[in-house]
């Protein structure tokens, strides 16, 4: 009985954790964002501080911001969304991610714009992210194939990422190096 209280108890800390962290990102600007050909749905969010880094990345793809900084957090979304205005939807996961495709087109929308409310609906911790521009980002947690155990998103913070797995499970790991503000 014991052991089972302490899964719980641990289930409930990540839990708290990731809420906790998640409602970090009110207030901060949306600088930048990766997404296009090549990464299917797959989108990266960058908010907070820019940390800069020692040397740039190599990918002309992406803008000088992301090339030359890290961020204080990242939202790294692997499963289905959908970015609305409050009249229509903008862009989904199944857009066009091509240069000039709706989905990049609608996600540059999001850079330069500051998070008001980030919502996370249990049980299975989808999002509502709204943004100061008046855009929606709806994220749907639907990876729940246990042999596949692909993630939904991962929040990157300083220090840990915590991930919603397959199912919803919330899993936390503690970064090799910490990034420094």
């Amino acid at each position: 009985m014991e052991n089972k209280k302490s899964i719980s108890d641990s289930k409930e800390q990540s839990k708290t954790y990731l809420k906790s962290k998640l409602l970090e990102l009110n207030g901060k600007e949306c600088w930048g964002m990766a997404a296009g050909s090549g990464t299917g749905s797959v989108i990266e969010l960058f908010i907070g501080k820019k940390i800069p880094l020692k040397e740039p990345v190599d990918n002309l793809n992406l803008s000088d911001d992301v090339r030359n900084n890290d961020a204080e957090f990242s939202l790294f979304i692997q499963c289905v969304w959908r970015l609305d205005s409050t009249k229509k939807v903008i862009c989904g996961a199944w857009d066009d991610n091509s240069c000039k495709g709706k989905m990049l087109k609608g996600l540059k929308l999001l850079v330069n714009s500051k998070i008001l409310c980030v919502n996370v609906s249990e049980p299975a911790f989808d999002l509502g992210i709204e943004f100061s521009n008046g855009l929606s980002l709806k994220v749907f947690c639907d990876q729940t194939n246990e042999k596949d155990k692909l993630d939904n998103y991962s929040l990157i913070t300083l220090s840990k990422t915590i991930i919603v797995e397959s199912d919803s499970v919330i899993r936390i790991e503690q970064m090799m190096f910490e990034k420094r503000p």
